[in-house]
């Protein structure tokens, strides 16, 4: 009995041990996992709070987005607020890279960037890294008014309250059609517009293809310029003046005066020319072309259409794919770094020549007046424009190929009148179809 009484006591002890010692490891396992592993706990309000650093970052970044949205609705640039809060914007230089480059257009151009791997890069939307130009403003801008109308080429192919959505239907037989070629004219330009009179815009009538050409130009600086510009419409019937200041930076302005006038008073099937008044047309290569192009174009089965659908921007003269931005201060056709981040150009025609449908004009023009204007003419319409309507690199490219040789159009810069009218004659030695039509 002694013995059985000692025993039991030192098994009750062991027992005991073995029970804290079992408890005592799983509160350490615990306290252990939630250290390393951060099982969630109950928060002691008493001791000092540990440093966060990814929480930090998070703050100051929802910070910087909260002051940068802030500047932009008082009008502040926004790279002068991304250097304010310490942002790195190199990567708005960098061109888009989802978009695949096509043709370099007519004339056999040289790449417009050289580089080890610039032929690499393919070129989408530029654009969309220059927020001044993405966005809709919040109030249009109005479109100039018209100061003299061209009333003998409204009479001879215009029509009165044309349909136009924006949706290119091409009529049959698809090689009837008209074209209205605006050529953007300064008022003192007498003698290049009597020049143009006399050679390829004389030309009314190429198969089945009407066409005829209408002088855009800006307020006259002086009331005898003025004057003299009436007294030239009321003889030639062809002159489009708008009320806008004439001056580069406001050349832009114009031409969307204009774009608005066509699409007001001519069909959306037409093709519209853009053009200045230095250029020869060789206006047989050029319908053919464009015949080509209009052959081509889709049928719409539905009332509606795509983006995809639309008539694209044909470049006669020169298809760019992806100039440098000029910003050399001497240059009038520079364009601020603020402005336009990007340090490519989106794809568009220069200026000189380039071609379209009246439907797709109405597009631009009606984008137009939500957009901040620039100076860059036929940039602005062709590419910035053009990209923030949501048209796709295919949109604008090189006008088609055919089987004649020679250039669709040429340009000089000295003696215009003189040279205008040498190269016509050189012109029409070389086609039988526009000598059948000038010997009449």
């Amino acid at each position: 009995m002694r013995s059985g009484s000692y025993c039991k006591p030192k098994s009750l002890l062991l027992l005991s041990t073995i029970v804290f010692c079992f408890f005592a490891g799983h509160v350490y396992y615990i306290s252990l996992v939630q250290r390393v592993h951060f099982v969630p706990r109950e928060v002691n309000t008493n001791i000092e709070k540990i440093p966060d650093p990814d929480r930090d970052k998070e703050e100051k970044i929802a910070s910087q987005i909260r002051q940068i949205f802030k500047g932009i609705e008082d009008g502040k640039p926004l790279l002068k607020l991304y250097k304010k809060e310490g942002i790195d914007y190199g990567n708005l230089n960098e061109p888009d890279t989802r978009v695949l480059s096509e043709s370099r257009g007519l004339g056999g151009q040289p790449p417009p960037i050289n580089g080890p791997d610039f032929r690499q890069k393919t070129i989408g939307f530029p654009t969309s890294n220059a927020p001044i130009f993405v966005g809709d403003m919040a109030k249009s801008w109005r479109v100039a008014d018209i100061l003299i109308l061209p009333q003998r080429v409204i009479k001879a192919i215009g029509v009165k309250n044309p349909v136009n959505d924006g949706c290119y239907r091409p009529k049959e037989p698809r090689n009837k059609w008209k074209m209205i070629t605006l050529i953007k004219s300064w008022v003192i330009n007498v003698e290049n517009r009597q020049a143009l009179r006399e050679t390829w815009t004389s030309v009314k009538q190429l198969d089945e293809v009407q066409l005829d050409a209408v002088f855009l130009v800006a307020r006259a600086p002086t009331p005898e310029l003025q004057e003299a510009l009436e007294a030239e419409n009321n003889r030639f019937g062809d002159i489009l003046q708008v009320d806008v200041p004439e001056a580069v930076e406001h050349f832009t302005e114009r031409t969307v005066a204009g774009m608005r006038w066509v699409v007001d008073n001519f069909e959306s099937t037409a093709v519209y020319n853009s053009c200045d008044d230095n250029i020869m047309a060789s206006i047989d290569l050029l319908t053919q072309a464009l015949n080509k192009a209009v052959s081509e174009a889709r049928t719409l089965l539905g009332r509606t259409c795509k983006l995809s659908d639309i008539f694209p921007i044909l470049c006669v003269y020169s298809f760019r794919e992806a100039d440098p931005v000029p910003r050399e201060a001497d240059n009038p056709w520079s364009i601020d770094k603020e402005q336009y981040p990007p340090d490519v150009l989106p794809g568009h025609c220069q200026g000189g020549f380039y071609s379209t449908s009246v439907a797709t004009v109405k597009l631009l023009a009606d984008e137009a007046v939500k957009t901040r204007l620039s100076h860059l003419d036929a940039v602005w319409i062709t590419g910035i424009l053009r990209q923030k309507l949501g048209a796709d690199y295919r949109s604008v490219r090189a006008a088609p190929a055919v089987s004649t040789a020679g250039d669709y159009s040429i340009f000089f810069a000295e003696e215009i009148p003189q040279m205008l009218r040498k190269e016509w004659g050189r012109i029409v030695s070389k086609s039988k179809i526009l000598q059948s039509i000038t010997t009449r």
